[in-house]
């Protein structure tokens, strides 16, 4: 009788080897959680590469004997990212609403804005920025714009250079621009305008690698930098030389624009934090001249902290130090406590209003905001709990009952990734904590409660 070999795995010490390996050739940070999350990965690339499992292709990359292809490959299937048109459009709107006005009035009318769309994916992000700015540099008889997107993933680069896409790219696509901007092919797909596809200049770049500022590649004396859902891959510390470069590529009060769920205060030491509508953005300062934009900091507390209630007050486009009177704090403190009252008792809609009205004067109180997100949630205005968890999490980015409630909000809403992702950060959250620990925000819940309830979530999904 033939015994059956079982198919050779890696281990907890050589996944941990190929975790950092990946993390600091490549910048692809896998958390200690995530690391079977790569060791799956691995064995579903083994054999695009022509090895019969995970350990062999293991075994080559720590050995340095991947061929430049074969690495590429590599590449490509643990950087798989799916994104559409118009994703998070608050901060494109801010773009076009504050950013790019003010940015013409400072310069000469015919010298074009300089943009880089970093980890652009398959072009959704970028062509967006290209649309949106087209349409208004035609209608404002505009200089114009140069737009260099960058991504490590080659493929998902010529991708984006055909300009071919599905009904699903569309989801969140105002009717205009998907009218105005693509043509429908025989077998189903939508193709972009060749005019606009001209208008971006695709290359490949490694964020995690110090390519970067250059005059080489375009990546020097820009105005706006979007780099958005592509933080998530990274280290702290690679963030962090990410921030600098970063600084280093825009000119004095260039523009920085990030996923909501991924401000950090990595980014305070080169940027001050500016809020336009329902959007954060980080801007270079500028010490040449002082800022005309609201800037905005926030408070980074100690694990599952909340911020107090600020006293700086802004609108957008015109910075003001501004001190809020001792009468419009107290008022504001009674309305946030009237608004958890009537949520309490049932009375939704008007908690929802008083709540909103004392968020006019404390923008930056995270409990207020977060507060506002379990009436919306309450309401079953789902995508409006989700902003305002964002807004929480930006705030207060260690808040372990936003990021778990926004991951529950994430997970309902088939963002999966997404929810996942704020699920681990509870996890990481809650490692720092004593089990007795109460939670701000939870009603008494403890921390080992919580622990708790994501261990047994996770036992029923299997």
């Amino acid at each position: 009788m033939v015994e059956l070999c079982p198919q050779p795995g890696l281990n907890p010490l050589q996944r941990q080897w190929m975790g950092d390996y990946i993390a600091r050739h490549y910048g692809l940070y896998h958390s200690p959680e995530r690391l079977p999350e790569l060791e799956r990965k691995l064995e579903q690339l083994a054999p695009r590469l022509g090895l019969e499992h995970g350990a062999q292709l293991s075994e080559r990359l720590l050995g340095n004997q991947l061929t430049a292809e074969e690495e590429q490959l590599l590449i490509e299937g643990l950087t798989i990212g799916e994104t559409y048109f118009f994703r998070e459009p608050e901060a494109i709107q801010a773009l076009l609403d504050s950013i790019q006005p003010e940015l013409r009035r400072q310069r000469p009318i015919h010298q074009p804005l300089r943009l880089w769309s970093a980890g652009c994916a398959s072009g959704e992000e970028p062509y967006s920025l290209a649309m949106a700015l087209d349409s208004q540099t035609l209608r404002n008889n505009h200089a114009g714009f140069s737009l260099l997107a960058t991504d490590i993933n080659r493929q998902s680069l010529e991708k984006a250079q055909q300009g071919y896409y599905t009904a699903w790219s569309f989801r969140a696509t105002p009717t205009h621009y998907k009218q105005r901007y693509f043509r429908l092919q025989s077998d189903g797909r939508w193709l972009l305008d060749p005019a606009l596809r001209q208008q971006v200049q695709f290359a490949q770049l490694n964020l995690a690698a110090p390519d970067y500022p250059s005059i080489l590649n375009g990546t020097h004396e820009l105005d706006i930098i979007f780099c958005r859902n592509v933080l998530m891959y990274f280290s702290d510390d690679t963030i962090t030389q990410i921030a600098d470069r970063f600084a280093r590529c825009l000119r004095p009060g260039g523009w920085l624009v990030l996923s909501q769920t991924e401000c950090s205060q990595l980014f305070q030491a080169e940027f001050d934090t500016v809020q336009i509508g329902g959007a954060f953005l980080y801007r270079k300062r500028d010490a040449s001249r002082p800022l005309n934009i609201p800037s905005v900091t926030p408070a980074y507390p100690g694990h599952a902290t909340l911020s107090p209630a600020p006293t700086e007050a802004q609108s957008p486009l015109q910075l003001r130090q501004q001190v809020e009177p001792v009468e419009s704090r107290i008022t504001s403190t009674e309305l946030f406590a009237q608004a958890r009252q009537l949520a309490d008792q049932g009375e939704l809609l008007t908690a929802r209003a008083l709540c909103e009205q004392a968020l006019q004067h404390h923008k930056l109180f995270s409990e207020g905001h977060y507060l506002h997100a379990m009436i919306l949630q309450e309401l079953g205005e789902i995508m409006a709990a989700r902003t305002a968890l964002r807004r929480v999490l930006y705030l207060a980015p260690e808040c372990a009952m936003a990021h778990y409630a926004l991951g529950l909000l994430e997970l309902k809403a088939a963002d999966t990734r997404s929810g996942e992702r704020h699920l681990d950060q509870v996890q990481r959250l809650l490692a720092a904590l004593s089990p007795e620990q109460l939670l701000p925000g939870s009603e008494g819940l403890s921390a080992g409660q919580l622990q708790d309830m994501l261990l047994q979530r996770r036992r029923l999904q299997g």
